[in-house]
């Protein structure tokens, strides 16, 4: 499962936004837009098992703030998307037709998963996490939490901030 918020101000412009890459990068597990569709992609960069969303959707996106989780789940993709001042998610799937198995990221990159895409990204970032795991359905049951994230991000236009530690007192 790759779960993130972001706010993607062009999905035209072809840009990876946030992906794992387990072999070094021709297998990446992402989210990409181009050509006005947004895109999740896990582990096979030939289309075969690309779960889109078109601009039917996108167009009414564009700078909007997005809970975005995408999940790789045996023989099926999904991709769902709860856009700002929305509680309820749009759902994509497709069936896998290349079993990726998947194995420890080499790497995890943000808007520079290839050449052709170094860069070009129109986003703000927020909270990014990756599971060994399908985890929709509990995160997908958050919709409070989905709401509230939106909205903190959307006052701030910022990304989130990880909190620190507080520093340790030392010891009389």
């Amino acid at each position: 499962t790759l779960e993130l918020y972001v706010k993607i101000n062009d999905f035209v412009t072809a840009s990876i936004i946030a992906g794992a890459f387990p072999d070094g990068g021709a297998n990446p597990y992402s989210v990409w837009v181009n050509g006005g569709t947004l895109y999740f992609s896990a582990g096979d960069t030939n289309g075969n098992n690309h779960v889109s969303l078109g601009s039917s959707y996108t167009a009414g996106w564009s700078g909007k703030w997005l809970h975005i989780v995408g999940v790789k789940n045996g023989m099926t993709n999904t991709l769902y998307v709860c856009p700002e001042g929305s509680s309820e998610y749009i759902t994509a799937s497709a069936s896998r037709t290349f079993n990726v198995v998947w194995s420890d990221a080499t790497a995890f990159k943000v808007n520079s998963a290839a050449t052709k895409y170094n860069g070009t990204g129109d986003f703000s970032l927020g909270t990014i996490r990756m599971y060994n795991a399908d985890v929709s359905a509990n995160r997908l049951t958050m919709k409070a939490e989905c709401e509230a994230r939106l909205n903190a991000a959307h006052a701030t236009e910022a990304p989130t901030s990880i909190p620190t530690a507080p520093a340790e007192t030392p010891a009389p």
